[in-house]
C-alpha cells in the first residue's frame, strides 16, 4: 500500500513572496489588472536569488480547470510517495501557496528585467515562429539575465500590449462577449495577419541584395533587349500581390517574373 506524507506543519511561507512593493506600484496595477471574480489578474512576486520582481496572471477558482483544482489543493507531500515527483512537476511551492492563500491559479506572465519595460515569462508559439522568420532569438530573455527594472510607464505599456483585458478598454462585459467563436477566430485571423506582414518583411530582407542588382540592369539599355513589358493582368496581379498575401495568405499568379515591370514591381 502507498505510504501518505504528512509533515504536520503548517506549508512553509517564504519572506520573498509576501515581501511589499514599492510605494505606488500596487495601486499602478490595480489601474490597470483589477482583482474581480470575471477574470484573471496580476500580481507582483519578488524573487529574492536574482533582486527581480515578477507578475504573475492569477485566474480565480471558479475559471480553473477541475483537475487543476484537484492539482493545487492537496500538497505534493500528503500524496503516496510514488505520485509526489509528478505533482512537485506541476505545482510549484509558490502555487500551491497562491492557491491556499488566494484562491487562485498564479502562472508567471511577465518579468521587470532590462530597458524595455520587461520581458515576457514565455512566448507564445506564434511569437516563437515570427521572431524565428525576423532572425531573431526565440527563447525568452532567462530570469536574472538583464539588469533590475521598476514598474514604470514603459512596464505598464508594455504589459498592456500583452493583456487581453486592456485591448477590450478594460470593460469585463466587453471581455467576456469577445470570447465568442468567432471573436476568437477574428483574433486568429489578425494574428496571422501579422505574422504574414513579418514574413514580408524577412523576406525583402533577404532579397535586397537581388533587388540592387535588378535596379542597376534595369538601368542599362540592354535589359530593353532581355526584358518584355508586362500586360495589364500581370501589372496589377504585382500591384496587389502583397495585400492579397497579407488578406489571404495567397499569393496571386503573375506568371513567371521575366519581364521589365515585373521586375520592377516585385523589389
Amino acid at each position: 500500500m502507498n505510504q501518505v506524507i504528512s509533515s504536520g506543519q503548517p506549508w512553509e511561507v517564504k519572506p520573498e513572496w509576501v515581501r511589499p512593493t514599492p510605494h505606488g506600484w500596487e495601486e499602478s496595477l490595480r489601474g490597470i489588472s483589477p482583482i474581480v471574480d470575471r477574470t484573471s489578474h496580476l500580481r507582483f512576486r519578488w524573487r529574492a536569488n536574482v533582486e527581480q520582481w515578477e507578475l504573475y496572471e492569477c485566474t480565480p477558482l471558479h475559471l480553473i480547470d477541475p483537475d487543476r483544482v484537484k492539482q493545487l489543493s492537496v500538497h505534493w507531500s500528503q500524496l503516496p510517495k510514488d505520485q509526489q515527483r509528478g505533482r512537485r512537476t506541476f505545482v510549484t511551492e509558490y502555487q500551491h501557496y497562491m492557491y491556499r492563500e488566494h484562491k487562485v491559479d498564479a502562472r508567471r506572465f511577465w518579468v521587470l528585467q532590462g530597458n524595455r519595460g520587461g520581458t515576457p515569462a514565455a512566448y507564445t508559439e506564434r511569437e516563437r515562429r515570427m521572431l524565428e522568420i525576423m532572425g531573431e532569438c526565440p527563447d525568452v530573455p532567462p530570469l536574472g539575465c538583464l539588469p533590475y527594472a521598476p514598474f514604470d510607464g514603459r512596464a505598464i505599456k508594455a504589459i498592456q500590449q500583452r493583456d487581453r483585458l486592456a485591448k477590450h478598454g478594460y470593460d469585463i462585459d466587453a471581455l467576456e462577449k469577445a470570447k465568442t467563436a468567432e471573436s476568437l477566430r477574428i483574433e486568429d485571423e489578425e494574428a496571422e495577419k501579422d505574422y504574414r506582414r513579418a514574413f514580408l518583411s524577412w523576406w525583402s530582407n533577404e532579397m535586397k541584395p537581388m533587388s540592387e542588382f535588378m535596379k542597376w540592369y534595369l538601368g542599362k539599355s540592354e535589359s530593353d533587349h532581355t526584358l518584355r513589358r508586362a500586360t495589364r493582368d500581370e501589372a496589377n496581379a504585382v500591384s496587389q500581390w502583397k495585400d492579397h498575401f497579407i488578406e489571404t495568405g495567397v499569393v496571386l499568379n503573375a506568371g513567371q517574373v521575366s519581364n521589365r515591370a515585373l521586375q520592377i514591381a516585385v523589389r
